[in-house]
């Protein structure tokens, strides 16, 4: 309750900005209280000299004319006072900003006084005290103080007021003027506090609308997080710089720099930690990128507009700080860079540009900066191409499965396949799957190609099977995308298998480790519904990079392929060949088949037979090849198909 009425009487501190709008509506109100004082006390002059003087004909006498006239004179005068000072505080001339508050106690001294003054002497006449009222409510109500002041202030005057005049008169004030003036001064109290309240209220309401507009605003051109500016802000400077008619666009560089392995330095580190470092990158690019444009774009990829003349310098002092910032984690540092073709080139074109050529350098250890030339162009536009006529690929057939024969390793029997997708088209003809599986899984439609040959090849099972041809079982791949991206992967396979009558024994389902290690519990479900719903499921690429033992721990395979990484420097290592034996003894112990890929010489062949591999798949015993291929040549005996799977 205390704090309440401490509160109501104006006790809490204000903030600068809700103090500046009360002396801002202060010296607002004083430009017409002014203008009207002005006003009124010209009259009374005139009105002075007419009934004294001109009226009557009493010849004017100037001393006592100002005798009679002192009072309004100097009303007069302090009203002219205020009004210069307001109309100079309004135009936002600073050092009127401190006379507007002296002035404004000036005037409401002198009006108070003039009041008291001029009101006295009427009641001692027998009239109204209307000056002393009009006084005070112009000191109290068009000049707004703290409600404090404004009760002290009226309790003072109205207490002097009344003791004068209860002197002055002779048996003291009569008893209804007292409580008329009682009455005036508690309503002009109360309307005090009010307006000062309502004020208040208004500018607090005004300074959180300020507040959210100057944050919109910073929102709109900063980054939140590393207090740098945003990329909507670098696109709009550098496009406004670039126009600048003395400025040679052949001067500038863009960048685009991505840190690498930051992901892990989260996983570590926690995301507060991770923000911290992003906010100290930040501080480091602006350092030595002081003359040029420095903005966070998202994540943890940054962009800059700097000049070409020192950019080498800048761009080494950058990466060997960010790298030296702390030694647990290696950070990478990784560079686009596009020079601007013309000063009318988009900024948004050229970090795209950038962006691609950085990306040419992830996951590798011998590059960290790329340049976006003719070569990277041609390399871009062919991304392009793949990502806008993906569709319209599968539509034309241009993406079709191919074969790669896998045999027994005991008799070299044809015992399965292995989907591979390959796509042939009109503009780039051949494309390997290096041109297009990374770009699909980048823009995240890879399991639009992955549909399309899950399907095809089953159509290709159902015309072999209705033609009364040999067919083998066909392991298709299943990327970690496809659990992702699809709405349901294992539904999909299960409507195909419905749609084109095929046994089930006939479809394998490769995993690869990665897949299983990023995305563990859906891949987890999905793996247990498989199972379930009898399909056979192959471990893919073991050894690869990602190989851990858990994975065979945690989850039942019924083959592990071996990474044909296991094959180099076969002839050369010896060690090759025992990890080779100790991988197959691994998967025999684990109650899985293994298949190892890369085959590509009998000497290898005849080693994996002899430590008991039982499958391999490679160039000795076939490229992927069409539908059509592989038909012929297990029509003209190339292939003898094995009577088990």
């Amino acid at each position: 309750m205390l704090q309440g009425l401490l509160k109501l009487l104006g006790f809490q501190k204000n903030s600068k900005y809700v103090s500046r709008y009360i002396q801002d509506m202060n010296m607002r109100t004083s430009i017409y209280m002014a203008s009207i004082t002005i006003a009124v006390e010209c009259y009374m002059y005139f009105y002075i000299l007419k009934k004294r003087y001109w009226d009557i004909g009493v010849p004017f006498d100037g001393a006592l004319y100002f005798q009679q006239t002192k009072n309004y004179m100097i009303l007069l005068l302090t009203g002219l006072l205020l009004l210069l000072v307001a109309v100079f505080y309004k135009k936002e001339v600073t050092q009127w900003r401190v006379a507007g508050y002296g002035s404004s106690i000036l005037f409401c001294g002198i009006s108070l006084y003039f009041g008291v003054v001029v009101s006295y002497n009427d009641y001692l006449d027998g009239k109204q005290i209307l000056a002393f009222l009009t006084m005070s409510l112009y000191a109290a109500c068009m000049l707004i103080w703290r409600p404090y002041i404004s009760l002290i202030m009226l309790s003072g005057l109205y207490y002097y007021f009344f003791h004068q005049l209860d002197l002055a008169v002779e048996g003291g004030m009569r008893t209804g003027d007292k409580v008329n003036l009682f009455t005036f001064w508690l309503s002009l109290t109360v309307v005090a506090i009010s307006i000062y309240q309502q004020r208040r209220q208004v500018a607090e309401k005004a300074e959180h609308l300020e507040l959210a507009n100057a944050r919109l605003r910073h929102v709109a051109d900063y980054d939140e997080l590393t207090g740098i500016h945003n990329a909507y802000y670098f696109f709009e400077a550098a496009k406004s710089l670039l126009q600048d008619p003395e400025l040679d666009h052949r001067d500038k560089v863009y960048l685009f720099i991505n840190l690498e392995n930051f992901k892990y330095y989260n996983d570590r580190f926690g995301f507060g930690a991770g923000n911290e470092f992003l906010t100290e990158v930040a501080r480091i690019m602006e350092t030595v990128f002081d003359t040029g444009l420095v903005a966070r774009q998202s994540d943890d990829h940054f962009l800059v507009l700097t000049d070409v003349d020192g950019a080498e310098e800048q761009i080494d002092a950058m990466r060997d700080a960010i790298m030296n910032m702390q030694q647990e984690v290696r950070i990478g540092v990784k560079l686009g860079i596009f020079f601007p073709q013309d000063k009318e080139t988009d900024p948004r074109y050229a970090i795209d540009k950038a962006r691609y050529a950085c990306s040419l350098t992830r996951d590798r250890f011998d590059k960290d900066i790329c340049i976006y030339d003719d070569r990277v162009a041609n390399g871009f536009h062919r991304r392009q191409y793949v990502v806008n006529n993906l569709q319209a690929a599968i539509d034309a057939g241009y993406i079709q499965p191919f074969y790669q024969p896998v045999v027994w390793a005991e008799d070299g029997t044809l015992c399965g396949c292995e989907a591979l997708a390959r796509w042939v088209d009109p503009t780039y003809g051949f494309l390997s799957p290096g041109d297009f599986i990374p770009v699909l899984e980048d823009y995240r439609v890879i399991h639009q190609l992955d549909a399309c040959i899950f399907e095809s090849v089953c159509r290709d099972l159902r015309r072999a099977m209705d033609e009364g041809r040999p067919v083998v079982p066909v392991s298709l791949n299943f990327s970690r995308l496809d659990f992702e991206l699809m709405d349901d992967a294992v539904q999909m396979l299960e409507d195909l298998v419905e749609k084109y009558r095929i046994p089930k024994d006939m479809l394998h389902v490769e995993i690869t480790e990665s897949a299983i290690s990023e995305n563990l519990k859906d891949i987890e479900e999905a793996m247990n519904r498989l199972r379930e719903r009898g399909y056979a499921l192959w471990l893919d690429d073991f050894g690869s990079g990602y190989s851990s033992l858990n994975t065979l721990k945690d989850f039942q395979f019924d083959v592990m392929k071996i990474d044909m990484g296991f094959l180099h420097g076969f002839d050369k290592n010896p060690k090759a060949k025992s990890l080779l034996n100790y991988v197959v003894s691994l998967a025999k112990s684990m109650d899985m088949n293994s298949l190892t890929e890369g085959v590509e010489t009998a000497e290898q062949a005849e080693f994996l037979r002899s430590v008991g591999c039982g499958r391999l798949q490679g160039y000795y015993y076939g490229k992927p090849m069409s539908v059509t291929e592989l038909r012929d040549k297990i029509a003209d005996g190339t292939y003898r198909v094995s009577e088990t799977a």
